[in-house]
């Protein structure tokens, strides 16, 4: 089992990796961006892009959604977080780039956190575009339980697995999308790693990972939440 966090900017790796070596991408990319240009986008200091443009989405997918397409097999599936005003435009970037479109999957949260005062609606749910290859691998259930396409659970379960990544997504969730997603022994791609929930449930599942994150203070979270899957697997083994 391999899982490789590499720190830097997605962009710069993503073309040093080998082609066609990943089961699947898994992200979540981040939300909100201005003008993206080339090599960085632009963060507050909560970690949160701001003033959400469509246009700098569109820019900011069709940037690295191709470097990512051209690491992923021929059998190979894309799960791409996303608002639902994003979907068809990481759709089509997914699509151009060889990675036909499948499905969109919701994720409705049963304990969504209010964010802000402004007079608006706010999303309880959050979209997840599935694009995948003509032959891509799909666990199917004999009992043909969790196929809906909507998703329903809590955000971040409790104070051991909550890092303080303000997006950061439950582990429950991201292991029901690789069991259905990655083959087992597979191995997953996440160019967004942030505070590495993908390659702790990759370490808990036996598969290989490849995880990238810009920022230094969350490299530091993801290897210290890979390592204790890893030693909490070590003791069960003893």
């Amino acid at each position: 089992m391999a899982l490789d966090i590499i720190h830097g900017d997605c962009m710069d790796i993503l073309p040093t990796l080998e082609a066609g070596s990943v089961d699947c991408i898994l992200t979540d990319p981040p939300y909100g961006l201005t003008d993206y240009e080339p090599p960085s986008w632009h963060r507050d200091n909560s970690g949160r892009c701001t003033d959400v443009t469509s246009e700098g989405w569109d820019v900011f997918s069709t940037a690295w959604i191709p470097h990512a397409a051209r690491v992923l097999n021929l059998n190979g599936s894309a799960l791409v977080f996303c608002r639902v005003e994003d979907v068809g435009c990481v759709r089509n970037a997914l699509s151009g780039a060889g990675i036909p479109t499948r499905h969109v999957l919701a994720w409705v949260k049963t304990t969504p956190v209010p964010r802000g005062c402004r007079p608006v609606y706010q999303s309880a749910f959050e979209c997840i575009v599935w694009n995948a290859r003509p032959n891509a691998w799909f666990d199917r259930p004999p009992d043909g339980r969790d196929r809906w396409n909507v998703i329903e659970g809590t955000t971040v379960r409790g104070k051991i697995e909550r890092t303080g990544h303000p997006t950061q997504k439950p582990e429950w969730l991201i292991e029901r999308l690789m069991r259905r997603h990655v083959p087992p022994g597979g191995t997953v791609l996440d160019p967004f790693l942030g505070s590495g929930t993908t390659l702790a449930v990759a370490a808990r599942l036996g598969m290989n990972g490849i995880g990238i994150e810009r920022e230094e203070r969350y490299i530091a979270i993801a290897e210290a939440r890979v390592e204790a899957v890893q030693q909490q697997l070590r003791l069960t083994m003893d």
